[in-house]
């Protein structure tokens, strides 16, 4: 081992153990932790396994015709439709390729300009996409989870907005 390894061993100790925590074999690791940390990642009982074979869902959601809260883009821009009017938004087009959305938005009153929109379930799946940030405007997510993000890019992080609604 070198010297910065021996110096560090209960800290790569604590990190072999962490490695894959919010799986359930991640979790398994998990049970030889520190006795002080009892009950943070004790394995679910057997009837809350997730099950492969079947979809996974959100939590409940409030937003009116939305059952589950969002786990992928697809439900980011739905969920962007039914509260685009509200943020000051008239959708023009959608589409798969990037920019997934045209949009009018109102910037004063009886004033708008065209932006253009980027759907993703996190902030940073935009960097991880390789998107190029000159061609889009607005990233709206349910999730911002992109802290190094361009100054030039806005952020609408739905998650935050539709719960204050």
């Amino acid at each position: 081992m070198r010297r910065s390894e021996t110096e560090w061993t209960d800290v790569l100790e604590i990190i072999s153990r962490w490695e894959g925590s919010t799986t359930l074999e991640g979790r398994r690791k998990m049970t030889n932790r520190d006795p002080r940390q009892q009950g943070a990642y004790d394995e679910p009982p057997p009837h809350r396994r997730i099950k492969t074979d079947r979809p996974m869902y959100g939590p409940p959601s409030k937003i009116p015709g939305l059952r589950n809260e969002p786990i992928n883009e697809a439900g980011v821009t739905y969920v962007f439709g039914r509260v685009a009017e509200k943020l000051g938004f008239e959708v023009e087009r959608i589409q798969t390729g990037f920019p997934d959305c045209e949009a009018l938005r109102e910037v004063a009153k009886d004033k708008w300009q065209r932006v253009k929109i980027e759907f993703e379930y996190a902030s940073r799946n935009f960097l991880n996409h390789g998107h190029p940030p000159k061609g889009c405007d607005i990233i709206v997510c349910w999730i911002h989870n992109w802290q190094e993000c361009p100054k030039h890019l806005e952020v609408i992080e739905l998650k935050r907005l539709v719960r204050g609604m």
